[in-house]
């Protein structure tokens, strides 16, 4: 199957696990709207609570929950492992097959080098960028793009208020953040190269470093005062209304510093990657 056909569905497949990610908010905005019109039925039930809850619901409720605030954030799990599976294998198969070395004689490997770097990062990103600036549209079309209230979401932080002041540039900052995180660990993971030359492995590495990070630095911050460790944790970096008591009063300094030392991270694996293959990637 052609690349492009790949990219397209896993796109689709991205935005309908966002909304499988949002299904408990839009069940219970559901069960509330049915509750409205069986009112004249039901009893002990304040009638006016539910019903500002769900005519105050909105599609920026929606999307936040899809991306990462829902019970089950499966999108954001599962993207690193579509991103892996896309992207991430792509070096290791063409230094495999050959493909590579075919290449590298009509150009200089720092040439070839950077333009696969550059295809993984701008891929990864524009798959996740699309998919979730679709699901958005989406959302707003289908449960309305008036602001959202207070009455559904718990604000953390400064940067927390924007969702309800301007919500649309709430959202597009963390597709943003969502997509530039992505990018970089699906750029760590192709590193992994430098250790093994199974695309499996390799694919599954994106998913493997964002699976251990969000296992490891909660435990290291129950055993030992890790709160600097929030800097890398994706659940803090990188999802809505979840910046932590640590970071709370200074969320934007926990937002740089997280990215820059992931970036510094990715950087530091492609110079090694580049030093390693640099002279004897010809066979």
């Amino acid at each position: 199957m052609k690349e492009s056909k790949k990219i397209i569905i896993a796109v689709i497949i991205l935005v309908i696990l966002m909304f499988i990610s949002a299904y408990d908010r839009v069940h219970y905005i559901s069960s509330g709207m049915q509750i409205i019109k069986d009112s004249n039925r039901i009893e002990d039930v304040n009638i006016e609570a539910v019903k500002a809850t769900v005519l105050n619901y909105t599609g920026y409720d929606t999307f936040i929950n899809g991306i990462g605030k829902g019970v089950i954030p499966i999108a954001t799990i599962i993207s690193p492992l579509i991103l892996g599976y896309l992207f991430a294998g792509k070096f290791a198969y063409e230094l495999k097959t050959g493909y590579g070395n075919m290449v590298i004689t009509r150009q200089k490997f720092k040439q070839y080098f950077i333009n696969i770097v550059k295809k993984t990062f701008i891929k990864s990103f524009l798959v996740i960028f699309f998919s979730e600036t679709i699901f958005l549209i989406i959302c707003l079309l289908i449960f309305g793009w008036r602001a959202p209230t207070e009455l559904h979401i718990q604000v953390f932080d400064s940067i927390s208020w924007m969702f309800y002041k301007t919500p649309f540039l709430y959202c597009l900052i963390h597709i943003f953040k969502q997509s530039l995180y992505l990018s970089i660990i699906t750029i760590i993971g192709m590193t992994f190269t430098v250790f093994t030359k199974n695309k499996f492995i390799i694919a599954l590495s994106p998913f493997i470093i964002y699976l251990l990070i969000n296992i490891i630095c909660p435990i290291l911050d129950m055993v030992i005062d890790a709160s600097p460790l929030k800097m890398i944790y994706p659940d803090y970096l990188i999802l809505s209304f979840m910046t932590g008591t640590y970071f709370m009063d200074n969320p934007v300094i926990h937002n740089i510093g997280g990215f820059a030392i992931y970036i510094s991270i990715a950087v530091a694996l492609l110079l090694f990657m580049y030093k390693k293959y640099n002279k004897n990637y010809l066979r």
